[in-house]
């Protein structure tokens, strides 16, 4: 009798590129935990960037409070993330951005990145496709001024390119950004609030709801890019720099 089992299919991973050491991946871990994801986690403020990462394996970018209105950047790592992920993004990786993240990923597409005239932090409406309104954290001075074929998914009263993707062939989306912050859970605010003391606008009451409101969402947009990724067809192996 044969009794050799197939081995166990290998662990989904997916890399994380974080910015600020208080920035942490927050409701991320705890979804990929949930999903059985594996985070590889590179700090990009510590020159430490996936240079071989797959085009099999998704990028996840977070934020950072760095000003990307300047050009060439005047922070070296930051910099060179931003020539990094031109040709990431050129090979086909499914890339999510959060804030910096997703001014990152908007340069990379050939956008801009430009001064907002008032600042936007704290709760904030957000109005998504079919109307939809969510609360959500922010903390920024800049927004994304998208090129042409990004498509717009959401905006706010003060910054019109809160949430837009780049849609592929097959009408999905794998390369996508949010300007606000769905990862920042209570926990994570709290760190937040301690790491930046008077300087932090986030609130310090507990408000259950909204991150509950909030988490929601974000897993389920988080799944949605998940599994078109999965779908994307992947032509090319390694994205060997």
């Amino acid at each position: 009798m044969n009794t050799t089992t197939e081995p166990p299919p290998p662990t989904p991973r997916l890399a994380i590129v974080q910015h600020h050491p208080a920035e942490h991946c927050g409701e991320v871990a705890l979804w990929a935990q949930a999903r059985g994801v594996a985070l590889d986690v590179y700090r990009a403020d510590l020159e430490h960037l996936p240079l071989n990462i797959a085009v099999s394996t998704p990028l996840l970018l977070l934020g950072g409070p760095y000003p990307l209105n300047v050009t060439p950047n005047k922070l070296p790592w930051l910099h060179a993330e931003q020539q990094w992920l031109a040709t990431v993004v050129a090979r086909g990786h499914s890339v999510f951005g959060i804030c910096l993240g997703a001014q990152l990923l908007c340069m990379a597409r050939g956008g801009r990145v430009g001064l907002m005239p008032q600042t936007e932090t704290g709760w904030t409406t957000i109005t998504l496709e079919s109307d939809l309104q969510i609360d959500a954290l922010q903390w920024h001075e800049d927004e994304c001024i998208l090129p042409e074929d990004a498509c717009i998914t959401g905006f706010s009263k003060r910054c019109p390119t809160q949430a837009f993707a780049f849609i592929n062939a097959s009408g999905s989306s794998t390369q996508l950004g949010l300007q606000f912050h769905p990862e920042w859970n209570a926990q994570l605010v709290d760190e937040l609030n301690h790491f930046f003391d008077d300087a932090s606008p986030l609130p310090r009451g507990p408000d259950a709801a909204r991150f509950a409101a909030i988490k929601t969402w974000f897993w389920s947009r988080l799944d949605t890019w998940w599994d078109a990724h999965r779908n994307a067809p992947q032509t090319n192996v390694r994205g060997d720099q």
